[in-house]
């Protein structure tokens, strides 16, 4: 498949180049935030969309703010989709 024709991304973003070190944050719930939060500035924090298994279900977008009170920008999300997929 031809570069033009393939579908632009979800966000409708060009591509761009960063560099800088990508902390993964699995779920993004507290636990995990105060893991890893001294390695927040000058990072990217990478979170799964989808709910941490066994624990109360907490909204993205919550999840997604106590990313954000704790110092990371930017954030890149996951989506999970069935067969082993990912957006």
């Amino acid at each position: 498949m031809s570069a033009s024709s393939m579908a632009p991304p979800l966000t409708c973003c060009p591509s761009f180049r960063l560099d800088a070190e990508v902390v993964d944050l699995s779920h993004g719930t507290p636990r995990e935030i105060a893991a890893v939060i001294d390695r927040f500035p000058g990072a990217v924090a990478l979170m799964n969309m989808a709910y941490e298994p066994f624990t109360t279900p907490v909204p993205y977008t919550y999840r997604l703010r106590d990313v954000a009170a704790a110092g990371a920008v930017p954030v890149a999300v996951t989506d999970p989709k069935g067969d082993e997929r990912r957006e």
